[in-house]
């Protein structure tokens, strides 16, 4: 395992392994089929093969690529397995004369160990149809398999017969397509499908690399390779099954379209039975110097000397020790010492010259160094246990002698130093310095060890670093070289490859004794089905496994989780209890576990202990639940806070024992966060996330969005407290920042345009503060973030594509640049020219972008705008367009310009990594010069006594005489006069107007270097006697003039009239009412009196169900934005089996009898009102999710006083009409929910009916509710090519009914278990219920127990014989639509049944199972099954991505 390894690049990249041909040449070339054997490519063209490691290495700088033949060797020289020696009885490996041969595949049927992708499935026998796919991945003959495990194919012969050759077909398109031949093919035979011999393993020879569309065969032939298991000496096979396995990249397609089985019938000469190899893990014992659990220690240089071991950090590695420190048993029997690096920063791995080499041993055998504190520490545990002459087997590394290295250093004293370079002096050369190299290192190791007789320590192996074999010709002959010259030792040879590790299945061909194979599942988000996977890997190739960890287990959750996973794992496979183990912490985290006092870390060590013992149960517990606070109170997501008050969280586990198996763990904003730490987000506004992380055996975590507003008032809190430091150069500078700010104050909520003025307004006279330096850079950055937050970035949340995405990340998608949270980011793969592209949706007008780089960024790249994402024009004019980047937040300013689509173009990068920005911002923030140097004129007049006032303010901040001129009407001067602006800018006149001309008065003000004035008006009206003097009015600012001092009276109708109740064809009645309106003209009230509801009542028809419906609709009055309706609350309790719809011209309220019974006693009269409601009701991130689209508020008064209800047993539903805008996808309308505290949620079970253009919900409060349209901002990157589910896909895991298998993936061709169906339908459905026992077979520490127990409770699940639910049993389609029905019957009280009739119609009606024949009809007659072809599949297993449809169908069914 290599420390410094970016997993990034481990797991995603395909840069593995690099194609003989170079993506340059590669299109010059014709494809074709290129058929692989077994063992290594072919070296005789020429080409030197790029080892694949590399890829997992630092990126190198790009050189030309190497001149390449384009022809296909005919007769490849191959690496083999080393096949069975011949003997003169059996010359096996002898070309004889074989009998005719068939394809005896041909047409045959066969099964997949995993059903291929939808969008390339296979629906015909494909792999056996005979027709080979054309090099276009859209040739349906091709079969797509996508991520996750090894794939098997098994064949039934129908009989045994002899088997002399296989075939299989692959197609390769990277980076086009994302497609990639399997890195290992294996072929089997088994006489009973269940105990498997094998053929052999064949390793790709085309490579992974770019390239045009490319396709290879994978081979075995038996004349040539003979049989790999068994060391048959036979040519061919005799069996009844075949099996063909491929692996699977974790990020990448995989396309197959043929599979070839040459033979015959029966049996001939030269075929045998081919003896069963049980699959197995490597135990300990000889092979591996009868070590168990081998633990890393890397020793190499490191930062804060992490590579210096000493005594008292080995002693909990070697043992387990109490937590007072004190040894109490044995732990790693064996310890691996290596390193990665060198202090001149050489790499190891293939970079270290002799130099680096020299330092190591030195620094390793040194008197106090690290191999005699590895001694002192067994000699101190060993007398603490009583057993004073144990010793500690050790294992070193042998450094990699790389093959590109030309000045090795002169390791034979010749004076020449040593080249490993095939180039410089030939490949036989190369590898003779390179077995040079080694030996020197293994002579100073046994001098070395010899030297020091080291007293409880046994030297037992060496561990070879490289991490697969090479790709090069002489790479297995190294390997070999090495093996012998380590077994001559009398040592074992040690290895631990990589997930991805080329032929890492020839290990025993190469001399290698012991081997851990990584599942490198710690380092990326992944499936837990990955450490499956490794350990088959490993126990098909008889290898063992390594289990990793690092110090982030200690501090974060989701890596505690995978911790376990590996520990879980570990028991499940049997790694535990059967395996030799390796083991990878990281550089410390072994002994940092161990020396915590902190119960929740100490734990984890304690787990280790039990494994190494093989005592470890498997951890499956669901989380507690943690409340979190934040600043005292209780916190919810959607929370804003004025970002001048500081944060402080804490949280607390409900129910913690404090045993230690639960940890909270939290960050913010990505980093990692204390309980109790002060954040100051003054300068931060916009999104901040807290991420809270509960880990028991699973973990659980929680995200709480913080919007950090500001506002006119925040802004000029920070620019006092900037003064208050005395930031700026002068009085003025502040004070003149403050007045921008109060002219902004005065407009916010009332006129938008206006405050944008005065931000711009305020941002340009901040710029040109910091251009004359009279503000210090952290006042300047601070008030700076507030102007871009407050003008809004113009792409946030707006659709982004970019050329490509790091290891197809979505962690790393193009949306994470535009969706507001500093911690998230874009990255490219690791090339120049790269695009990321944004589409604003409509042309605006803007002047700046904003980039936040990662430390990925740009050296030159280009900005580039366009109407219509064809012709392109860069924002910049110099330079040709080209912009050198610079660190941190880089802002490019540039003319206005109007477009609706950018671009950026990297050209270059300043990195060996790709491209990376935390943000992409545009911002329209030109104009700031529309502010005059006096501004907020107000003038007043009271027209009886003629007094009038006029105030402004001077903007610049100086202590400036303002000058006044007033005209009456008639043009003449009526006063003029002058005054000094106070500190704060504003300034005052005060006098009394003479005569009495009527009109319009002009005032002028100036300051003495305004070249215009500003104006502004007010009327005088002469007050007629006995007036209320209201004859004046207030003034306009600048040149608007005035109003016309007049005043009026409404229109108020009479009394509410009803057109009477009608009868309608359901039974229910109807009225329609009219409204009066209140004095303000925005409430209209209706009255419905005890009398008008008898009446309704003696006329309505009971429903099946007894219920009485009765709906009031109130006409539209004016502009009314609120509808009341006055209930007889008295009269209305006694209904029950009541059903009153109120229909508004806002929205529609629907309630139950059973809730106005609960208002028995509460008054006279019941008010129900349905308001429309501001923008402003909602915080500033609901405001962006809202839009325009309505807002309504629900309120309930009883005798005038507004009474909160809340209720779960008898809610309201509501229906609000909403027409989508634009090209708007139903899946994405919802409904926010606002508390009293002005906390933001999403409603769950809400409806969008397209055919009425209304959306529906049900709600168990009264409060405010608004339509709303949401971008997620994380888009499942796997449901591209399933289409028909993405709309439930989406909507359901918008309401948490439905989670990803990781952050960006939803796995929709998986196939759903028992116990994770009933978590849906419970989620779905919000059922709860009693805790009750669950089945034998459910646990409650699984993590569906509580679900499963409230499905027992409600009788939705009743489980198999013996009281077994087999949860992890895939669920058919037949249990899920029982159980599905049996959920609504709980829900709503009422069963979906059908006549079985509605069965008639399928084939298999016949195969429905008695006790599902009620409930499926059932879900035939209202729809929610529709068939395949006239087949209901009742036995079949439902897949994730139906699984999510159908739940969809039911809640839009239960909606209505």
């Amino acid at each position: 395992m290599r420390l410094d390894k970016r997993w990034g690049a481990i797991v995603m990249s395909v840069v593995l392994l690099l194609t003989w041909v170079p993506a340059a040449q590669a299109k010059e070339l014709v494809p074709t089929i290129q058929t692989i054997q077994t063992g290594d490519p072919d070296p005789a063209d020429g080409t030197e093969l790029k080892d694949p490691a590399e890829a997992t290495q630092e990126p190198e700088a790009e050189t030309d690529p190497p001149v390449v033949k384009p022809e296909e060797p005919e007769d490849p020289v191959v690496e083999t397995e080393q096949p069975p020696a011949q003997t003169e009885e059996s010359p096996m490996l002898a070309e004889a004369v074989l009998p005719e041969l068939r394809n005896l595949a041909s047409g045959l049927h066969y099964d997949w160990s995993e059903e291929p992708e939808v969008t390339h499935p296979d629906d015909g026998n494909k792999l056996t149809d005979g027709i080979y796919g054309e090099l276009n991945m859209s040739d349906p003959a091709w079969v797509g398999q996508l991520h996750k495990k090894t794939r098997e194919v098994v064949f039934d012969l129908g009989e045994k017969k002899s088997v002399a050759n296989i075939k299989a077909h692959f197609l390769q398109d990277y980076p086009t397509n994302s497609i990639l031949v399997p890195l290992t093919v294996s072929m089997y035979v088994s006489d009973d499908k269940e105990n498997w011999g094998l053929l052999s393993n064949n390793a790709t020879q085309l490579l992974w690399g770019d390239g045009p569309p490319r396709d290879e065969t994978f081979e075995w032939k038996g004349s040539r390779d003979g049989i790999k298991s068994g060391n048959l000496n036979a040519q061919m096979a005799y069996a009844r099954y075949v099996k063909v396995t491929f692996s699977m990249h974790p990020t990448n397609w995989c396309f197959i379209d043929e599979i070839e089985i040459w033979g015959t019938d029966g049996k001939v000469e030269g075929a045998e039975s081919v003896p069963a190899e049980q699959p197995g893990f490597l135990q300990p014992g000889a092979a591996t110097a009868d070590i168990h659990n081998l633990g890393l220690l890397y020793n190499g240089q490191y930062a804060n000397d992490k590579g210096t071991w000493t005594k008292e950090r080995i002693i909990p590695n070697i043992s387990y020790v109490d937590q007072s420190g004190k040894p109490t048993d044995w732990l790693f029997d064996g310890i691996l010492y290596l390193g990665i690096t060198s202090p001149s920063g050489h790499d190891y791995g293939g970079s270290a010259n002799l130099e680096d080499w020299k330092w190591y041993l030195d620094k390793t055998f040194a008197e106090t160094g690290d191999m005699q504190q590895l001694n002192e520490a067994a000699k101190e545990v060993g007398a603490g246990l009583g057993q004073p002459n144990h010793k500690e087997k050790v294992v070193l590394m042998i450094p990699d002698p790389g093959e590109s290295i030309n000045d090795f250093g002169d390791v034979d004293g010749d004076g020449v130093s040593e080249s490993f370079n095939d180039s410089a002096v030939g490949k036989e050369k190369a590898l003779a310095n390179r077995e040079k190299a080694v030996q020197w290192w293994l002579s100073e190791v046994e001098k070395r060890w010899g030297k020091e007789n080291y007293s409880n320590l046994e030297l037992v192996g060496m561990y070879w670093l490289e991490e697969q074999i090479s790709t090069s010709e002489t790479g297995p002959d190294l390997l070999r070289s090495v093996s012998a010259k380590v077994h001559d030792m009398k040592l074992k040879f040690f290895w631990i490859p990589h997930f991805l590790a080329y032929k890492s299945y020839m290990w025993k061909d190469v001399g290698f004794d012991a081997v851990a194979f990584q599942p490198n599942y710690f380092f990326e988000e992944m499936g837990y089905d990955r450490l499956e996977d490794a350990a088959n890997i490993a126990k098909q190739y008889g290898m063992s496994n390594e289990l990793e960890f690092d110090d982030r287990m200690l501090t974060d959750g989701v890596f505690r989780e995978r911790y376990i996973d590996y520990l879980n794992s570990g028991v499940q496979t049997g790694l535990m209890q059967n395996g030799f183990k390796a083991y990878y912490q990281g550089n410390n985290a072994v002994y940092d576990s161990a020396v915590s006092t902190d119960a929740a870390t100490r734990i984890m060590y304690d787990w280790l202990y039990q494994f190494v013992n093989g005592t470890y149960q498997i951890n499956n517990a669901a989380p507690p639940e943690a409340v979190v606070h934040m600043n005292g109170q209780i916190l919810q997501t959607g929370a804003t806070v004025p970002d001048t008050k500081p944060l402080q969280f804490a949280w607390e586990v409900k129910n913690d024992d404090g045993s230690g198996l639960t940890k909270v763990t939290a960050t913010f904003d990505g980093k990692a966060y204390t309980a109790g730490t002060i954040i100051d987000l003054a300068g931060k506004p916009g999104k901040h996330e807290l991420i809270i992380t509960v880990a028991a055996g699973k973990s659980q975590k929680t995200s709480y969005v913080i919007e950090a507003s500001t506002s006119a008032e925040g802004m000029k809190t920070l620019v006092n407290r900037f003064e208050e430091k005395k930031q700026f150069k002068n009085a003025e500078a502040a004070r003149s920042l403050n007045n921008y700010l109060e002219m902004m104050k005065r407009f916010e909520g009332v006129d938008q345009a206006q405050v944008v003025t005065y931000l711009k307004g305020f941002n340009a006279k901040l710029d040109l503060m910091n251009k004359d330096q009279m503000i210090s850079d952290e006042a300047y950055n601070t008030l700076k973030e507030e102007v871009y937050y407050l003008a809004g970035n113009l792409a946030q949340n707006k659709a982004v594509e970019a050329s490509s995405v790091e290891g197809s990340n979505p962690n790393y998608a193009p949306s994470k640049a535009v969706d507001g949270f500093p911690a998230t980011r874009w990255a490219s793969d690791y090339k120049d020219n790269t695009l990321y592209q944004i589409d604003l949706g409509e042309v605006k007008e803007m002047d700046s972008v904003r980039i936040d780089w990662e430390y990925a960024r740009a050296k030159t790249y280009r900005l580039l705008v366009s109407d219509d994402k064809q012709n392109w024009t860069s924002v910049v004019k110099d330079h040709d367009g080209v912009i050198t980047a610079r660190d941190g937040k880089e802002t490019v300013h540039f003319d206005p310009i109007k477009a609706r689509y950018m671009k950026f173009q990297g050209i270059e990068r300043a990195t060996d990594y790709g491209y990376s920005f935390y943000e992409f911002g545009i911002y329209n923030l030109s104009g700031g010069g529309d502010v005059k140097n006096i501004e907020g004129m107000k003038a007043v007049i009271d027209a009886a006594s003629k007094k009038v006032t006029i105030d402004g303010l001077v903007m610049n901040g100086e202590l400036a005489k303002v000058n006044l001129e007033v005209l009456d009407p008639q043009g003449k001067i009526q006063r003029a006069a002058q005054t000094t602006s106070s500190e704060a800018g504003s300034f005052h006149f005060e006098f009394t107007l003479t005569g009495d001309v009527e009109g319009t008065y002009v005032a002028n003000l100036s300051t003495d270097d305004m070249s215009m004035p500003v104006k502004v008006t007010f009327i005088y009206k002469i007050v007629p006697a006995g007036g209320d003097g209201n004859g004046g009015n207030t003034g306009n600012t600048g040149n608007s003039g005035g109003g016309d001092g007049s005043s009026g009276a409404s229109n108020i109708p009479a009394a509410p009239v009803s057109e009477g109740f009608q009868l309608q064809k359901d039974g229910s009645v109807k009225a329609v009412f009219s409204s009066k309106l209140d004095t303000d003209g925005k409430t209209a009230d209706t009255t419905v009196s005890e009398q008008d509801m008898r009446k309704a009542l003696a006329l309505a028809k009971p429903d099946p169900d007894g219920k009485l419906k009765v709906t009031l609709e109130l006409m539209k009055n004016g502009d009314a934005a609120k509808y009341a309706v006055d209930l007889p609350a008295a009269f209305l309790s006694g209904y029950p089996n009541l059903i009153l719809e109120v229909i508004t011209p806002k929205a529609s309220v629907q309630l139950s009898g059973e809730m106005l019974a609960q208002f028995t006693g509460i008054g006279k009269q019941l008010r129900l009102v349905i308001s429309q409601r501001e923008r402003q009701s909602l915080n500033q991130a609901a405001q962006a999710l809202t839009g325009i689209r309505p807002i309504i508020g629900l309120e309930i008064l009883a005798d005038g006083k507004s009474i909160p209800w809340k209720n779960e047993k008898t809610p309201m539903t509501v229906t609000i009409p909403y027409l989508p805008a634009g090209q708007e996808d139903m899946a994405r309308i919802g409904v926010l929910s606002m508390n009293e505290q002005g906390i933001v949620s999403k409603m769950q079970r809400t409806a969008y009916s397209e055919s009425g253009n209304y959306i529906r919900f049900q709600t168990d409060h009264t409060g405010v509710y608004a339509v709303f349209y949401e971008q997620p901002a994380s888009k499942f990157t796997d449901l591209d090519r399933y289409v028909w589910a993405n709309e439930a896909v989406e909507k359901l895991a918008a309401l948490g009914i439905v989670k990803g298998t990781s952050a960006g993936t939803f796995s929709p061709a998986e196939q759903v278990s028992r116990g994770d169906f009933i978590i849906m339908l419970v989620r779905a459905l919000d059922l709860k219920a009693a805790g009750a026992d669950a089945f034998t077979d459910v646990e409650p520490q699984d993590y569906y127990y509580e679900a499963v127990a409230a499905a027992k409770q409600l009788g939705i699940v009743t489980g198999t014989d013996g009281g077994r639910l087999e949860p992890s049993a895939k669920i058919t389609r037949q249990d899920m639509m029982v159980m599905a029905a049996r959920a609504v019957q709980a829900w709503k009280t009422a069963e979906i049944e059908g006549d079985l009739a509605e069965l008639d119609g399928y084939e298999d009606a016949n195969q429905v199972s008695a006790y599902a024949k009620g409930s499926i009809a059932g879900m035939i007659k209202q729809g929610l099954i529709q068939g395949d072809h006239g087949m209901i599949h009742p036995t079949n297993n439902t897949t994730r991505a139906e699984t999510a449809v159908f739940l969809y169908r039911l809640l839009n069914f239960l909606s209505e």
